[in-house]
């Protein structure tokens, strides 16, 4: 230990020196709070703040996006999804008791009494100018109404109730026909088409058909 020399009226003493203060760089006192730096941090304990940032990010939950919304009922016809408003469908029945019209077109599969009400149903892919499907025997009929007229659509199943973002609509596909994008509103991103069952309603071809 190294030792000082005090002089005092000609009496010399010896007292221990006092120990430096630990250099700033030795003290390893490191910040409070989440901003540290690889000069603080090992590698490895950067790595795990990371994460522990990246695992506190995910739990919390995505604001809403503002915007219309449209409440629809999804169905597919084979391969095909569709949609229409809910405010447009008046019932899901079972395709029971189908009877052929003759000298009708193909898209019109037949009639059906659901509760008293004789509607006609319609192949919505043939309609669009797309090839018919097997209906087989889980098929099911949606009632519509809109434009004054109620038919039923035919549907091999029924999806889901849902509600559509409208910004998340897109444009018809290029590959889709010009009749289906006459009658389309939008697509999803994972292409469901949403009908415009209005303008659908009123074209010639239904509504001829609906009135003989």
């Amino acid at each position: 230990m190294a030792k000082r020399k005090t002089a005092r009226r000609g009496v010399t003493t010896v007292s221990p020196a006092v120990p430096a203060a630990p250099a700033a760089e030795e003290a390893q006192v490191r910040p409070k709070g989440d901003l540290v730096t690889d000069e603080t941090l090992s590698q490895p304990e950067v790595v795990q703040v990371l994460q522990k940032r990246t695992r506190a990010l995910a739990q919390i939950p995505p604001v809403p996006e503002a915007g219309e919304t449209i409440p629809v009922v999804v169905f597919a016809v084979g391969e095909e999804t569709y949609a229409v408003e809910a405010r447009h469908v008046e019932g899901v029945y079972p395709l029971e008791g189908l009877t052929p019209v003759p000298c009708t077109p193909d898209f019109v599969v037949g009639v059906v009494n659901l509760r008293g009400r004789i509607l006609s149903v319609l192949d919505l892919r043939r309609f669009l100018g797309l090839p018919g499907v097997d209906l087989g025997g889980q098929a099911q009929v949606i009632a519509v109404s809109a434009a004054g007229l109620e038919i039923g659509l035919v549907a091999t199943a029924v999806r889901a109730v849902s509600v559509l973002p409208a910004a998340s609509l897109g444009p018809a596909l290029p590959t889709t026909g010009q009749v289906a994008a006459e009658f389309t509103r939008g697509v999803t991103p994972d292409l469901v088409v949403l009908l415009d069952l209005e303008a659908l309603l009123q074209h010639p071809r239904v509504v001829v058909r609906e009135e003989v």
